[in-house]
C-alpha cells in the first residue's frame, strides 16, 4: 500500500511572506498535495487564537477531515506550543515523549522544553508507528532527543519525521541513519529546507524504518512558512 507523507515546520501558521497568520495557505497546500499524514511543528493548542475556538491544528485537520493530535512541548506566552499529527486513518494510540533536558552547566543559555510525539496509526488491516519531533538548537539537545527516538522504536513500521535543526552532513544523524532509511536518499539533490525563501541548511527530515519502501522524496519549493515541505510517498 503506498502512503504519501509529509513533515512541515509552520512557524505557527505565520505567512512568511506577509507576517501574519494564514491557515488558508497551509490547507491549500494539504489539498494540493494529498498527503495520508503529516507532522507539523511549531504549533500552538488551544488558546493563542482568539479567533479559533480549537487549537491551530485542530482547525486545519478540521477544515480538511483529518484525524489530529496536539503534543505539548512547552508554553510560549502562557500558550501551548508544540507539534501536532494529521492523518486520513484512525490514531489508536498515542502519547507525547518528553525529551530530557541536557545538563545545564552554570551561565549556560537558555534551553526550549521539547518533545516527541509517538502515535500508532490504523492503516487498513496494519499499524504504523508515526514519531514526529522539533529538535533544540544545540548539539546536547539533539543528541538527547535522537537517543529518545531511538530508546522508544520497536520492531513495528515507523516512520520519523521533523525539524531536526541539524545539517544533512552532520555526525549526529549517524547513529539513527544507522537503523534506518533516510528518505534523502531518493532526492535527485540535496535540497535545503531553510530558509525557504533562500534555502541553505537541510534540516527537515523522513526517516522510515527498514521494512518500509520509499519511493520518492520531494522537497516542496513554496513559500509558506520559514521552511520548505518535505514530502516523501511509501510503500508499506
Amino acid at each position: 500500500m503506498k502512503l504519501k507523507i509529509m513533515t512541515f515546520n509552520t512557524e505557527h501558521c505565520k505567512n512568511f511572506k506577509t507576517g501574519i497568520i494564514d491557515y488558508e495557505e497551509i490547507i491549500s497546500l494539504i489539498n494540493k498535495y494529498k498527503p495520508d499524514i503529516i507532522g507539523l511543528n511549531e504549533i500552538y493548542g488551544k488558546g493563542f487564537d482568539k479567533n479559533l475556538k480549537t487549537g491551530q491544528a485542530d482547525y486545519i485537520a478540521n477544515k480538511l477531515g483529518y484525524y489530529t493530535y496536539f503534543g505539548k512541548a512547552t508554553s510560549l506566552s502562557f500558550k501551548p506550543y508544540g507539534n501536532a499529527i494529521l492523518s486520513k486513518y484512525p490514531i489508536i494510540d498515542i502519547k507525547t515523549i518528553k525529551i530530557p533536558y541536557p545538563f545545564i552547566k552554570k551561565g549556560k543559555k537558555y534551553y526550549e522544553r521539547r518533545s516527541i510525539i509517538k502515535a500508532t496509526i490504523q492503516i487498513n488491516k496494519q499499524k504504523i508507528m508515526v514519531f514526529t519531533t522539533h529538535l533544540g538548537l544545540n548539539e546536547d539537545e539533539q543528541l538527547n532527543g535522537i537517543n529518545t527516538i531511538i530508546k522508544s522504536l520497536t520492531d513495528e513500521k515507523y516512520i520519523i519525521m521533523g525539524d531536526f535543526n541539524i545539517h544533512y552532513d552532520n555526525k549526529l544523524l549517524l547513529p539513527l541513519e544507522e537503523i534506518t532509511i533516510n528518505a534523502d536518499t531518493k532526492l535527485k539533490k540535496m535540497v535545503a529546507t531553510w530558509p525557504s525563501n533562500n534555502p541553505k541548511y537541510k534540516y527537515d527530515y523522513i526517516f522510515t524504518s527498514k521494512n518500509i519502501k520509499i519511493r520518492s522524496a520531494h522537497i516542496i519549493n513554496e513559500i509558506i512558512s520559514d521552511h520548505l515541505p518535505y514530502l516523501g510517498e511509501i510503500e508499506i
